[in-house]
């Protein structure tokens, strides 16, 4: 990937590449004029994208329609440089709009996560307390949607346990994703569907650690921050403080994770001060599982919420929770925890980012 790296650094001729499939059936290329990719770590559904569709020599826009009209549709995207493509995610098609008279058809997708959501739960579902961790995440995923595609297994969670039963109630407003997601976090892990539509489990970044994933500078890189910063504290805490609750806790537990890094702008005790975030769950009925369920929001909670753009440079292989070290007009090295990214598939557009600051390197 690293010659990647140096092509998108430099002039390049950027591709954008669309595929239509159902199942296992491939329906061909779906040419777009325009579109983007948006990943949100904030968001239960990490990745979503908009677009808009060209006829080409031999479809005609109605056929477009026809082949994406069907529910169960995905678009696979990707963008690279020729000789390199980089998936971009597996998108469930969910909104379609045809104008017959104006001749253009836009769609909307969301990853294979709202497979999962929308797979709403007829019976109670119950986990039983013991239960392997990644068998019973793909047990559940797999109820929902047969051909779920899981790339974890237990060496990927430590062969953690479920320290609990846990009963995924029925019903109108059941959601089997949150729910799966729940269990992975009270675990400390993430649990989202990866660019290439695969389910997968990680555990959120280490700020602390010296290496980051992408070093910017705006000569170097050619890459150009923008010079207007949005910041919003709303959101932004600098600890954790993770309980269990319930009837499986026979004593309470409780465990306080805070930003002990004084190079953080969310150094607890810094300026930012001791301001923490309450979570609770009847999953945490050990302190091992609470250690971690605070170790895992800590990283999602704090840092300083800041506007971020590239202005120059797509990368396609950036990903949320990303950690990148960017070097300002001043000379500072500023550390950003990616949460946001928007991805253009066109060759003319900024990819656009919200990160949080989490130290000054």
């Amino acid at each position: 990937m690293d010659d990647l790296v140096s092509a998108i650094s430099s002039s390049h001729l950027a591709i954008a590449s669309a595929e239509m499939w159902f199942g296992d059936t491939d329906l061909g290329e779906l040419p777009i004029s325009t579109g983007s990719v948006s990943i949100d770590a904030t968001r239960a559904v990490l990745r979503t994208c908009a677009l808009t569709v060209s006829p080409d020599s031999s479809r005609l826009l109605s056929e477009f329609y026809g082949l994406l009209s069907s529910y169960g549709v995905e678009v696979r995207l990707f963008r690279g440089v020729p000789g390199t493509l980089i998936p971009l995610g597996v998108f469930l098609v969910t909104d379609l709009d045809y104008d017959e008279a104006g001749m253009s058809l836009t769609l909307n997708g969301s990853d294979r996560s709202l497979r999962i959501s929308r797979a709403r739960l007829v019976d109670p579902y119950t986990i039983a307390a013991g239960t392997d961790l990644a068998q019973a995440l793909t047990d559940l995923l797999h109820d929902r949607w047969g051909a779920c595609p899981v790339a974890f297994t237990a060496t990927d969670t430590g062969a953690a346990t479920v320290p609990a039963q846990v009963v995924l109630d029925a019903g109108e407003s059941s959601d089997p994703w949150a729910g799966a997601q729940a269990l992975a976090q009270a675990a400390g892990f993430n649990l989202y569907f990866d660019t290439n539509g695969l389910a997968r489990l990680r555990i959120p970044p280490d700020l602390a650690r010296t290496q980051a994933d992408y070093t910017y500078s705006g000569g170097e890189a050619a890459v150009v921050i923008a010079s207007t910063v949005h910041l919003s504290y709303d959101k932004t805490y600098t600890g954790v403080v993770a309980s269990g609750e319930g009837t499986g806790v026979a004593t309470p537990l409780r465990s306080v994770a805070w930003d002990t890094d004084p190079s953080s702008p969310t150094y607890y005790l810094g300026p930012a001060g001791m301001v923490p975030y309450f979570y609770s769950s009847p999953l945490l009925t050990t302190q091992a599982a609470c250690d971690a369920a605070a170790a895992t929001l800590l990283a999602s909670v704090t840092g300083k919420s800041e506007q971020v753009a590239w202005t120059q440079v797509v990368n396609p292989m950036h990903d949320a929770w990303d950690v990148v070290d960017i070097t300002h007009p001043d000379g500072s090295v500023h550390r950003y925890l990616l949460d946001q990214i928007t991805m253009p598939l066109s060759a003319a557009d900024p990819m656009s980012a919200t990160a949080r600051e989490t130290q000054v390197v």
